[in-house]
């Protein structure tokens, strides 16, 4: 893969340069070469610390400031994978004007033409880091330094395994099969062709299970802040891999254990607390820089999800998910929000505070970007323990808490049936997690995408099924000729 070589040399290079500029013994250090080598980089505990914190930096804050163009910060974790699969869904809508490349997501008519270069971005920023992991652990294994201290080689080994893990999980979700990278080696990736799914499921879950072993309970960035995954973190994202597997058991454990760890993870009692950097909500989120212009101290997503100072706004939440909160549900007063431009009215996603006219050039961060939240866990208790065992109450008992906390206190019927459950709970992911990256899959995994999205009027005529996967990227292809391209593209 082209792409996967060029980042593996810029990979290089940025640990490189984080080194050549941290302290004086980092000096020693060759100059680079096209992959990391084990014994030169990772002699010393700050070396390994720095090509981690190298790997989480190009999650939240991209790989390339080109990339963000249309406003929307552009890396699958740092806000595009959430906001164009909330397009592909029932979530958000646009101006095509304003969209451009990324309208083709929102009327579900993507073509190896039209979309391509959007997919790009996610499949790329995805492999650099994969790069970046499988780099750390090459280079933690092959070190025979005694300064790289084994409580540093267990804990960053834990962190690579669940990002590795995270990212091929991602691409999994949007492309169906994809190359299984588990080498920095080139001459090995370059002419990978696609695993299948299955193998790939089964790769994140070992790597997974390793994270949770060796990730401590305790969160370990140097503040102590929820920004790095710990224990919790590699079960609940279990939790989520197991659901879509539908291997309900181990969900409804996995998705137990977090919840009832309630010295780490409590339902906050205001809603708008949910998204605050280290909120008892959060699990795992990713601190943005404070100096990128246009972008501030707010989280990336916000550039395109709120309206700017004049009230223009690139993607505004659809008038279908608007209308389906509850009468008296407080997620809609607290985490929708209204503008109005040029005589047209929109609602907005408000679940982060931080928009972009209150930002401020290099100021406090208030608010990190959530990857993974104490509400999903109880939603996938929820739907795993009903579709595993039928445990109608025990279903209820998981949505008791989330819909107290939105002001919905009035119980379920004791004659509910188990269809008008799984319902309340497909009803409580929409409205819960929306814009955060879930709907488009919920739909898919549930096969309910074609029913739902084919009778939105943007979305008509329907294209086809094809459309529930993304394009591989063009370029990957004619620099791959292994990788074959998806089904209708």
């Amino acid at each position: 893969m082209k792409s996967y070589y060029r980042y593996c040399i810029l990979f290089s290079l940025g640990v490189w340069m984080m080194l050549h500029t941290g302290c004086k013994k980092l000096l020693e250090i060759d100059e680079p070469k096209s992959s990391i080598t084990g014994e030169k980089v990772f002699n010393y505990n700050e070396q390994a610390e720095a090509a981690m914190d190298g790997v989480y930096s190009r999650l939240i804050n991209g790989v390339n400031q080109n990339w963000a163009t249309s406003g929307i910060q552009q890396g699958f974790a740092a806000g595009m994978y959430n906001v164009i699969t909330g397009l592909s869904a029932d979530e958000y809508t646009g101006d095509p004007a304003l969209l451009g490349n990324y309208y083709p997501y929102n009327q579900n008519k993507v073509s190896q033409e039209l979309g391509s270069s959007t997919a790009m971005v996610i499949w790329e920023s995805a492999y650099v880091c994969i790069n970046g992991t499988n780099a750390i652990l090459e280079g933690i294994a092959a070190s025979k330094s005694s300064k790289l201290t084994a409580a540093t080689r267990t804990r960053l080994n834990g962190e690579a395994y669940f990002l590795r893990a995270y990212a091929h999980f991602q691409l999994l979700n949007v492309f169906g099969d994809v190359p299984l990278v588990l080498t920095t080696n080139f001459n090995v990736t370059r002419s990978m062709p696609r695993t299948p799914m299955q193998q790939v499921y089964q790769q994140i879950e070992q790597d997974l299970l390793q994270a949770e072993n060796l990730l401590d309970v305790q969160y370990n960035s140097p503040t102590k802040e929820r920004i790095r995954p710990n224990k919790f973190a590699a079960k609940a994202l279990l939790a989520r891999l197991y659901l879509y597997k539908k291997e309900y058991a181990k969900a409804a454990q996995y998705a137990g254990e977090v919840i009832a760890e309630k010295a780490f993870y409590n339902l906050s009692g205001n809603l708008n607390d949910v998204f605050l950097k280290n909120s008892t909500d959060a699990i795992w989120q990713l601190k943005q820089t404070n100096a990128l212009a246009g972008q501030n101290n707010a989280v990336p997503e916000v550039v395109s999800t709120t309206p700017n100072a004049g009230g223009l706004l690139l993607v505004a939440l659809s008038g279908g998910l608007h209308d389906t909160f509850e009468p008296n549900d407080a997620r809609k007063q607290h985490w929708v929000g209204e503008t109005s431009y040029l005589g047209q009215h929109y609602w907005y996603n408000l679940k982060y505070k931080v928009t972009i006219p209150l930002s401020v050039p290099s100021g406090d961060i208030q608010e990190y970007y959530m990857q993974a939240r104490l509400s999903e866990q109880y939603l996938i208790r929820a739907e795993a323990l009903l579709l595993g065992t039928n445990d109608k109450e025990g279903a209820l008992s998981m949505l008791a808490p989330i819909r107290a906390r939105a002001g919905l206190t009035t119980p379920a019927a004791a004659s509910v049936s188990n269809d008008e459950v799984v319902a309340l709970i497909m009803h409580e992911r929409q409205v819960e997690l929306f814009g955060e990256g879930h709907r488009w899959l919920d739909l898919r995994r549930t096969n309910q995408a074609t029913a739902v999205l084919s009778k939105i009027p943007l979305k008509q005529p329907w294209k086809g099924d094809d459309q529930l996967l993304y394009p591989v990227p063009a370029s990957e292809i004619l620099t791959n000729p292994n990788l074959k391209q998806n089904k209708g593209y």
